[in-house]
């Protein structure tokens, strides 16, 4: 049947329940008393699936927010490529934010030191060798050297970048780049995401490809405002990371009028169970009970996103922070260990400043090489100055012994040392270059439509989270089962009656994620003997399902099984009043 709202399934449900509970044939609910030892009583399970199929629920952003929290931030959309390129080129997100910065005029009578170091930061940004102070750094002696051989200081360095005095030494994309997959790329959070936790992966974490951060339920409902706190300081296991934003977020990916609209084909009946300490009927949830049929991924209009929304979706306002190291650090004094030499800046942690510029900066320029380049003024003066670049290991040499050249350095120490510098300009002591600076109106780099195309990708790829999303919204369990019974379909006309012994996952979760119920069994399954020796079940697969300690049960068979209290019951099993039904004897031993 086709059912296309809630209220039509619940009526129908109801009408099904409400005729199942008056049938002649249904049994007689025991009393809900515990049973004494030695005591027995019969009872009769039937197995009566209510398959709906396009069952559709609508779930508005009220009703979206009531799930757990746990649920909401394991509940994974889609991963935002920190680095995607708009269709006509223009940069996005993280590049689209460093071109803002570096647009903007540094203020150079700043008094607050916050609004120094982003002016500092700036000034970074834009430096090239017109504009680097090469005082303090290893390359000092280019400074005596330059004014004997006639050339300025400037001319050498862009000479040994291949380009212009006034070319910049790193472009936006340079430090995007080291920036998403050094300062970003290293919290634990964009490492490794929150998912679904299964038998396979217990913890539910799910690791996150590089250049991406993942998105989750919690972060739309809540307009991204949960990404402080994912991505903000984190300590745990031995584990520290700053964080990377400083402060609260501010956008709106959707209205309030967001309405998620699922179309399931789900079982709206419980499986029927027993409670072994009364040898009362209880309910299991069904809805989860074969996943891969739950939706119809072939049909487009399985899930639907609405609502208002802004297109392109932005990020309205972001903190981001990155803090430098307290250290000044030199560069550099030997080619090894190749490819990047012995400079102490790889020690610096990967969410510093000035790794990210050294990380940058190797990127860049790691593979630049250039041969015996003559800085002369005269044929007679002859060669005053030669350089050598090999893989960015730089080399100067004054064969005419007009002055000491510098020492050979790696192109990336160098710019280290100069950004250093440039990070302290105005007084900020060594160490207190912390830099948080606002990006505001940046765009994730994609449309609406991307974003829920996307969603439904993830989804679809891995609808683990999204089945259990469902089994909340639809959960029909009752009462405390230990044990449920299912009729499966077989060669045999009669078809297998299946007992299935309850699995952690069974038990209903509260609004913190937390088992209403302690899984306390000591001796899940089915026995052989009142010892409970020699199990009898097993998890094959059996009815899309190998998660369930289970045992196929004919009439004349004899169960022994034990509930969360340690409470010993037989089962003896009966003739079948009809195909989809058993009738069963409970009998507490000890």
């Amino acid at each position: 049947m086709s059912l296309r709202s809630w209220s039509t399934w619940a009526a129908t449900a109801a009408v099904v329940f409400g005729a199942w509970g008056c049938a002649e044939d249904e049994p007689t609910e025991a009393p809900a008393t515990p049973l004494a030892v030695g005591e027995s009583r019969a009872v009769e399970l039937r197995f009566i699936p209510l398959d709906v199929t396009d069952f559709e629920k609508v779930l508005t952003r009220i009703d979206l927010r009531q799930l757990p929290p746990a649920v909401l931030e394991r509940t994974w959309l889609t991963d935002i490529d920190l680095r995607r390129t708009a269709p006509n080129g223009a940069p996005q997100l993280i590049d689209h934010a460093l071109a803002a910065i570096l647009a903007e005029e540094p203020d150079l009578e700043a008094t607050d030191p916050a609004e120094r170091a982003k002016g500092n930061l700036i000034r970074l940004l834009q430096m090239s060798p017109q504009t680097a102070d090469l005082g303090g750094t290893s390359m000092a002696p280019l400074l005596d050297l330059a004014p004997e051989i006639g050339f300025s200081v400037p001319e050498v360095l862009g000479a040994a970048l291949g380009g212009r005095p006034d070319a910049a030494f790193l472009s936006p994309a340079d430090v995007g780049a080291a920036m998403v997959t050094h300062v970003i790329g290293s919290h634990p959070n964009a490492r490794v995401r929150l998912g679904p936790r299964t038998p396979d992966n217990p913890e539910g974490l799910y690791p996150v490809e590089p250049g991406k951060l993942p998105v989750f339920l919690d972060d739309v409902l809540s307009d991204l405002r949960t990404l402080q706190r994912r991505y903000g300081p984190y300590a745990e296991n031995g584990v520290y990371h700053p964080g990377f934003i400083a402060g609260p977020v501010e956008a709106q990916l959707f209205g309030d009028d967001l309405r998620m609209v699922v179309t399931a084909q789900t079982n709206g009946a419980p499986d029927k169970g027993i409670d072994l300490e009364t040898a009362s009927l209880a309910g299991v949830n069904s809805i989860d009970d074969h996943p891969d049929r739950l939706f119809d991924f072939s049909d487009p209009a399985w899930l639907n996103i609405e609502g208002s929304f802004a297109d392109p979706p932005v990020v309205a306002r972001m903190e981001f922070a990155l803090g430098e190291d307290p250290r000044f650090i030199a560069g550099g004094v030997n080619r090894e260990p190749a490819p990047r030499g012995d400079g102490l800046v790889w020690t610096a942690a990967p969410y510093t400043l000035e790794r990210v510029v050294a990380e940058a900066a190797f990127a860049r320029w790691h593979d630049h090489t250039l041969e015996n380049l003559v800085f002369d003024r005269t044929a007679l003066d002859g060669e005053l100055l030669t350089m050598n670049v090999d893989n960015g290991w730089l080399t100067l040499a004054t064969p005419g012994n007009v002055g000491a050249p510098p020492p050979s350095t790696y192109i990336w120490d160098l710019i280290t040392e100069v950004a250093q510098i440039r990070v302290h300009d105005g007084g900020i002591p060594e160490g207190e270059a912390n830099v948080t600076f606002v990006l505001e109106q940046i765009p994730l780099g994609l449309s609406m439509a991307d974003l829920i195309s996307g969603v439904k990708a993830s989804l679809q790829a891995d609808p683990t989270a999204l089945v259990q999303v469902a089994a909340r919204l639809f959960d029909n369990t009752w009462g405390e089962a230990d044990i449920f019974y299912r009729w499966v379909r077989s060669d045999d006309p009669a078809g297998a009656d299946y007992l299935f012994f309850l699995a952690p996952e069974d038990i209903p979760r509260d609004r913190g994620d937390v088992p209403i119920r302690a899984y306390s069994y000591e001796n899940p399954g089915f026995f052989a003997d009142a010892a409970l020796s020699e199990q009898l079940a097993t998890r094959e697969l059996v009815d899309d399902d190998d998660s369930h300690l289970k045992v196929r049960i004919e009439p004349g068979m004899t169960l022994y099984v034990e509930d969360e209290k340690q409470q010993v019951y037989r089962i003896s099993v009966g003739e079948k009043p009809s195909r989809a039904r058993v009738a069963l004897t409970i009998e507490r031993i000890r």
